[in-house]
């Protein structure tokens, strides 16, 4: 099996945007893809209401963007999200209130810089109240799918004018510049595409206009942990291990009605089933197995008490079986490539064996070890 590293061009971003950029996706433990395109929107939206371009067709335009990542679960939308925009949060917390009128800004009443509606509507009264430019920022674009207007989102970043009617007259306000942002899981993309705004996509002008990049191939240490387990497999340790017992590895689908997730555990979807089966006497071992990095996560979090919560649904199960049917194990296990030494929120050496006993195996201890220690908890 082989890995070829994608590439993605953050040193176009000049030095200050790719040194930021670079710094989220190391942070992150993301994808260059994911994160270089937000970080570009961040730039655009904080200039764009000033600064023109003068294209190569000798045609001048805001520096406006419309951005669209499309990436698999469990990759950091939300979190690159939030790191690039984290500037305009910090401005906009020091600006609760409101202009009102020739009054002037009045700190008492509502957020100047906020849109509160982002209605066809809402954006209408925005730049009508006299607003220069305006930014589009979605951690989550699958909520847009059954409300996407196509031709009239390729004409709000580019300064062309936007005409609406209201009470049977045509109102026209000029130069309206929007930079949009929304990162949007994979296959909620692949549906929007199959229904009827998708067909309208090109022919709109939107997916010509639009920055679309994928990071929808999954993180390098998922492809590690893959490859660890079919050397692994394959050694003369994993024959010990696995015995006569065959094993089955699945990719777990991240989205309900086509995946396994757990809510109690923040609705987390595994990216793995790992499945062992005794041919002989039908006793079936499922284990969840999760590659993900830890050096933010705090470690109450809900996803690393999953390996408590499916022994919970193991006992359920259990009670429900027929008389003679075969038992079920269910396991759960986070693999962090992250190595033991770096994460941010534990200071104690000693706590890795309290992880361990919470099935966070390390990576960087080598397949042959933390895959052992994996199949040595299962039996």
């Amino acid at each position: 099996m082989k890995w070829i590293h994608p590439l993605y061009p953050l040193h176009c971003l000049h030095e200050l945007g790719s040194d930021f950029a670079g710094c989220v996706a190391h942070t992150l433990e993301t994808k260059d893809a994911l994160v270089g395109p937000v970080v570009l929107s961040a730039m655009a939206a904080a200039v764009h209401g000033v600064l023109d371009i003068y294209t190569p067709t000798h045609r001048m335009m805001p520096t406006s963007l419309y951005v669209s990542v499309i990436a698999g679960s469990g990759l950091g939308k939300s979190a690159s999200v939030n790191c690039a925009y984290q500037g305009f949060r910090d401005f906009e917390a020091g600006c609760e209130g409101r202009f009102a009128g020739k009054d002037g800004f009045d700190p008492s009443q509502g957020h100047p810089y906020r849109l509160d509606d982002a209605s066809e509507s809402g954006v209408i009264a925005l730049f009508g109240s006299g607003a220069k430019a305006m930014a589009m920022v979605l951690d989550e674009g699958g909520a847009l799918a059954k409300h996407l207007d196509l031709p009239g989102m390729c004409k709000r970043y580019d300064g062309d004018d936007l005409r609406f009617l209201r009470k049977h007259e045509m109102i026209q306000i000029r130069d309206t510049r929007t930079t949009f942002c929304m990162t949007v899981q994979d296959a909620v993309f692949d549906q929007l595409l199959k229904g009827k705004q998708g067909a309208l996509m090109v022919p709109s002008g939107l997916m010509p206009r639009m920055l679309l990049s994928y990071a929808t191939d999954s993180v390098q240490h998922i492809s590690l942990g893959v490859r660890d387990l079919e050397a692994f497999y394959n050694s003369s340790e994993g024959k010990e291990a696995i015995g006569s017992r065959s094993l089955y590895l699945l990719r777990n689908a991240d989205r309900e009605g086509k995946g396994l997730g757990f809510a109690l555990a923040g609705n987390f979807y595994p990216d793995f089933l790992l499945w062992l089966v005794d041919d002989a006497s039908g006793k079936q071992w499922l284990t969840f197995v999760d590659p993900k990095g830890l050096r933010n996560l705090d470690l109450s979090h809900p996803k690393l008490g999953l390996h408590k919560e499916v022994k919970t649904l193991e006992t359920t199960l259990a009670g429900q079986a027929k008389a003679g049917e075969a038992p079920l194990v269910l396991n759960a296990f986070i693999l962090s490539p992250t190595k033991f030494a770096d994460l941010l929120n534990v200071g104690d050496p000693t706590k890795k064996a309290d992880l361990e006993s919470r099935n966070v195996l390390f990576m960087e201890e080598g397949g042959s070890i933390y895959l052992k220690k994996l199949f040595a908890a299962l039996a």
